[in-house]
């Protein structure tokens, strides 16, 4: 085990749980489990009417959850609820700060899970907060905001989400609300990935769309996993009005220059 263990108390907290029930399972598929039945736990309870994602989709994902919390002992399904709370609160501690930080992907690399996953390692957040800073043009961002409402970006091999932390946090730096005026969307070949991205922006208050898929043949694997407050604040109808506004340009450009 790594000997210094970033964060505050709870992520020690949320290490040492996982820990405990790695005692009888493997510590590798305890933490791949948890990130599922979150993500699935958050994703289903908040688009029970199936506004964005199917209802085969919701009735799959459900399915899996109870499949993978099945294979634990009573008493060891009490502890992921405890899980849960200490990874929401760790979380909050990051947002009281103002940082964006990749808590799953510093303590996957804490406990060092990615020495067995294909020698897999993510960009640390330091990094991520360096190209950030770098590539934000505000007036750019300022121009696209007064356009559209909101800016998108989009980072096709997202990872547990440190790059697009990396742009919220300088987005954020330069006075615009992440939460109203940003769109962050992402893709990732491992699942398991997208569960930890998901599971991160849902948890931040940050719409996101998060896709399970193979960014160079295209090839998707389910729908994908919208976060609450992309549910809750309608951002599918803000993304068709864009739509709407980027036809209208067009047409004008065309006419202008037909």
């Amino acid at each position: 085990m790594n000997g210094q263990i970033r964060g505050g108390e709870h992520r020690k907290n949320l290490m040492k749980l996982l820990q405990e029930v790695g005692l009888r399972h493997n510590l590798w598929n305890v933490f791949e489990d948890f990130m599922r039945v979150a993500a699935i736990s958050i994703a289903n309870s908040s688009d029970p009417f199936h506004v964005t994602n199917s209802a085969e989709t919701w009735e799959s994902r459900e399915k899996r959850y109870l499949e993978t919390i099945g294979r634990y002992r009573k008493e060891e399904q009490m502890v992921f609820p405890q899980m849960m709370t200490e990874l929401v609160l760790e979380l909050e501690h990051q947002v009281r700060i103002g940082e964006f930080t990749d808590v799953l992907g510093e303590l996957f690399h804490d406990m060092e899970l990615h020495n067995k996953w294909r020698g897999q390692f993510f960009t640390p957040q330091s990094v991520c907060d360096m190209m950030g800073a770098v590539t934000m043009d505000k007036e750019t961002m300022r121009r696209t905001v007064e356009t559209f409402g909101y800016v998108s970006v989009n980072e096709p091999s997202c990872g547990s989400g440190a790059t697009l932390m990396g742009f919220l946090n300088a987005f954020r730096g330069e006075g615009f609300n992440y939460s109203k005026e940003a769109l962050v969307v992402g893709q990732d070949v491992d699942e398991r990935c997208v569960h930890m991205a998901y599971i991160q922006f849902s948890l931040y208050g940050v719409p996101a769309i998060l896709s399970h898929m193979n960014t160079l043949s295209l090839e998707t694997y389910g729908e994908p996993w919208y976060s609450p407050v992309y549910i809750l604040d309608m951002w599918h109808w803000k993304r068709k009005r864009r739509h709407g506004i980027e036809l209208q340009e067009q047409e004008l450009y065309a006419m202008i220059n037909g």
